[in-house]
């Protein structure tokens, strides 16, 4: 029964997108995006008010021309039913199709509020 419960601990998302980036004096860029991601509480069945959780994100993004992988696994915290803060480390390869890969790594903080 131990397992059970545990996977209905387990929340699971992915989101699917098609960008389009305007900048001044540069050409419109385009770009895929894939993103995989998977929640668990810290305590209990499910997140609720004033709780921490672990969060784990697979996100993969490509240009038509080469593809960057990122990783990034946050410890949030759900303030209230409206907002949420995360903090994590995002682990990128860059240039994976050209094989000129280029690592970076980037403390993240995300907030998100629901109005």
């Amino acid at each position: 029964m131990k397992k059970n419960t545990e996977l209905k601990q387990l929340k699971l998302a992915h989101r699917f997108a098609f960008e389009q980036f305007y900048q001044t004096q540069k050409q419109t860029t385009f770009r895929t995006r894939y993103r995989i991601s998977s929640e668990k509480p810290l305590n209990g069945e499910r997140v609720d008010v004033k709780e921490f959780y672990l969060k784990v994100v697979n996100e993969y993004l490509y240009d038509f021309s080469d593809l960057e992988i990122r990783l990034i696994p946050y410890l949030g915290y759900q303030a209230s039913k409206k907002d949420k803060i995360e903090f994590g480390l995002d682990f990128s390869v860059n240039s994976f199709i050209k094989n000129e890969t280029e690592n970076t790594l980037w403390f993240r903080t995300t907030w998100y509020i629901y109005l």
